[in-house]
């Protein structure tokens, strides 16, 4: 029952973002839910989207974090202008994945944000105020829609598949490697992971299946043998 509500709430994300991607004359969408403890993609139109939630996701900042932190919609016309002012080095980043600019409107369903719903587009340039407004309304029935997933569901877990699976396994492994709490754990990771620019995951899972394996000292990963 979980998987067949996953899947159709990530139909109802696709039914919300899709129209909007094309209403906005953007080329990409992500549906993210950010807390202290996780940070998972719900939904993502295309693998660019995808690309610029993980490459937050492992540096810890950028439009996402910012949206969520203030509760404010952050918009980037120019990411290679405009970018590396707010967060350092993520120009260069988000333009190798063929990123030129991004909205991010935090979900807010209740008083405090759970996620962002965040826009790109391949080519600089800012949307209109109809524009902004219709991802405004997006993000309030994104935001109503979730919080209605987790009141129908029994557990208190609406079902979405998870994107980034391993991570917690990597995780727990590294934990035990370096005798380090979730929270580094999960830090060494995600540094681990921008610094060989690959996404979080794909080294989650060099991790669990011992082709990666952390170290002590200056070195935080050793992707030689298991």
């Amino acid at each position: 029952m979980g998987r067949t509500d996953g899947a159709r709430h990530v139909g109802v994300l696709a039914g919300l973002c899709g129209p909007l991607v094309r209403f906005t004359a953007c080329d990409g969408a992500a549906v993210s839910l950010i807390s202290d403890a996780a940070h998972e993609v719900l939904y993502a139109t295309d693998e660019v989207a995808s690309a610029l939630d993980d490459l937050q996701f492992a540096t810890g900042h950028g439009p996402c974090f910012d949206a969520l932190r203030t509760g404010s919609p952050v918009l980037v016309d120019d990411v290679g202008r405009e970018a590396d002012r707010r967060w350092p080095g993520f120009s260069g980043d988000a333009t190798r994945i063929g990123v030129g600019s991004i909205v991010a409107v935090p979900l807010t369903p209740t008083q405090a944000p759970i996620g962002v719903l965040e826009l790109h587009r391949r080519a600089p340039g800012a949307l209109t105020a109809r524009q902004l407004d219709a991802v405004a309304d997006c993000a309030a029935d994104i935001a109503g829609a979730l919080l209605e997933m987790v009141a129908c569901s029994e557990s208190g877990d609406p079902g979405f598949p998870r994107m980034r699976p391993h991570v917690d396994m990597a995780v727990g492994m590294i934990m035990v490697q370096l005798s380090v709490s979730p929270e580094e754990a999960l830090a060494r990771l995600r540094a681990a992971a921008y610094a060989a620019r690959r996404p979080v995951e794909e080294l989650a899972i060099d991790v669990t299946e011992r082709r990666a394996r952390f170290h002590r000292g200056p070195d935080t990963a050793d992707s030689t043998g298991g």
